[in-house]
């Protein structure tokens, strides 16, 4: 007597395995690079908000036609992407957290210039404050940069990309990229 094999559908548990090996070594492989993609994110998240913090008090002092201070918030000394937009020495505009635009810490640096803080006047343009809130001269543009800790920055062999936000003291303001080469519109 002739038995019928009958094939059914799937996949043997070899196939399975060999499948998810292939599936799990890509995966290893590529981590790398996808970490280095959401780092590159986290930083561009938190140097656009301070931008877009830095363009709206500029836009506040033009359109109210006073003195209005933007300042970045602080953090046991460290200045944070976190900041607070207020009419000088009077009410608060707008303000944002430290966490808004990235869960992960990035830090933000001055460049050692002493500046923590931007009054822009009526017409735009900017004055950079120091802690006690005298004008710090000298510095033009002020230069906010924004890495994370203990990730090295693309400038210094890195895989993230490291942003600055700069402003002149005509008010002027961009978020650029430290590392890119000129004649790139990404360029300091």
């Amino acid at each position: 007597m002739l038995r019928k094999r009958i094939r059914t559908a799937g996949f043997t548990l070899i196939e399975l395995a060999v499948g998810l090996a292939v599936v799990s070594i890509l995966l290893v492989m590529g981590m790398p690079t996808l970490m280095s993609v959401l780092d590159s994110a986290r930083i561009r998240s938190a140097a656009s908000g301070f931008n877009a913090g830095v363009q709206f008090a500029r836009a506040q002092a033009i359109s109210r036609n006073v003195a209005v201070d933007f300042v970045p918030v602080q953090l046991g000394g460290a200045l944070t992407p976190g900041w607070t937009v207020s009419v000088r020495g009077g009410a608060v505009i707008e303000s944002r957290p430290v966490q808004e635009g990235s869960a992960q810490t990035v830090q933000v640096g001055n460049n050692g210039s002493g500046v923590e803080s931007i009054t822009f006047n009526g017409l735009g343009a900017a004055v950079f404050r120091d802690s006690a809130g005298a004008a710090v001269t000298g510095v033009n543009p002020v230069v906010f940069s924004f890495s994370l800790p203990a990730v090295a920055c693309a400038a210094n062999g890195g895989q993230v990309r490291c942003l600055d936000v700069r402003v002149s003291t005509a008010g002027q303001n961009r978020l650029c990229d430290p590392v890119a080469v000129a004649g790139d519109t990404r360029a300091c």
